[in-house]
């Protein structure tokens, strides 16, 4: 049939204003100035499928009601009492039912109005995970703001504190050395680390400098046996590295690097925070993403609703015919059950 529609083109709207069209004039054909009551007729019956249903539910729970008021005083009366209780419970049992079919329809609606779960589970995990970001890189930041607000603001005197404080620190180094030297004047292990340092007196670069430390470490001090002589020759050695540092020419430095050396902690700090660019960045783009797909379905929500109604109310009427049907065999076992009782009375009467 919908084939047939979609072949020819025919519209459904169509369709059902000509069927109008032709049931008006039936009715008029055959009831003539009561036509109307023709199509009043059709809505009623129309709207009795709706509604019977809910006046049956209704009755069921009136039926639990005076149940819960009068209890078995009734039904003790009954021959068929074990029936007629089977029939109370399964009333019960037709609310609770009719109940969870209209809250399972609900929620089951309301699920399918949301987006879909697994979408906003990645949508929860993303947000997580952006404030863990934050709250990680709060530290780091609080203390980013803090080098910036001080280089910003007291730049020079920073770079003059440094010079004042690696210039401090090269005397102190110096005169220490002088003393170890003095010391150890006769000591040939000291003199070989004193060649081995001099040898290495071109270096300028400060990464070149600062790794001679570990030079010391890995191929010098591990052969020397005396604990208190390594930790002199190691404090020898760096107190030279000092007054290398020291000895560097600054002038020709950026202000980055220059920064770098005198907040040493800047660089770390500037790192972690292009991390955390990097990646909130990434993760917001992923979210605003995942959030535009997650919209929400109102026409799934009214439909999910609808059929759930329809489905209450094809349940109430298959089950309320099925309960209608026993309980007029029980009510036809008890009228003649009194009209056998009336006749025997009758008879009786006509004996005597």
């Amino acid at each position: 049939m919908f084939d047939l529609i979609d072949q020819y083109e025919i519209s459904i709207v169509w369709i059902l204003i000509i069927a109008v069209l032709i049931l008006a004039g039936f009715s008029y054909w055959f009831t003539k100035d009561k036509f109307g009551y023709t199509f009043l007729g059709i809505l009623k019956i129309i709207a009795s499928i709706i509604y019977s249903p809910l006046f049956y539910f209704k009755n069921c729970f009136i039926s639990l009601t005076h149940f819960g008021e009068k209890g078995d005083s009734e039904l003790t009366e009954s021959k068929q009492y074990l029936l007629s209780k089977i029939l109370i419970i399964t009333e019960l049992f037709v609310v609770l039912i009719g109940v969870f079919i209209l809250s399972s329809g609900i929620i089951t609606s309301w699920n399918s109005f949301l987006p879909p779960k697994y979408l906003r589970d990645q949508i929860e995990s993303a947000e997580k995970y952006i404030h863990s970001l934050d709250s990680t890189f709060q530290f780091a930041k609080t203390n980013l703001e803090r080098l910036d607000n001080d280089w910003n603001a007291k730049k020079d005197q920073l770079i003059k504190n440094f010079n004042d404080e690696r210039g401090k620190n090269k005397l102190a180094a110096e005169k220490e050395n002088n003393t170890i030297a003095a010391q150890l004047s006769n000591n040939i292990s000291f003199q070989d680390l004193k060649n081995y340092l001099d040898a290495k007196s071109y270096l300028t670069d400060k990464s070149s400098i600062e790794y001679t430390r570990t030079d010391l470490e890995n191929y010098f001090l591990y052969s020397i046996p005396d604990e208190n002589l390594k930790n002199t020759f190691k404090k020898y050695g760096n107190n030279w590295i000092t007054i290398k540092l020291a000895d560097l020419d600054y002038s020709n430095f950026s202000e980055v690097d220059l920064r770098n050396v005198i907040q040493p902690e800047y660089t770390n700090l500037k790192y972690q925070e292009s991390n955390y660019n990097s990646e909130v960045g990434s993760n917001k783009t992923n979210l605003e993403n995942m959030k535009a797909e997650a919209k929400y379905s109102l026409k799934s929500l009214l439909l999910g609703l609808l059929i759930t109604f329809l489905s209450f109310v094809l349940y109430m009427w298959l089950l309320g015919l099925l309960l209608e049907m026993i309980f007029l065999m029980v009510d036809l076992a008890t009228n003649v059950k009194k009209i056998r009782s009336d006749l025997e009375s009758k008879l009786l009467e006509k004996k005597e």
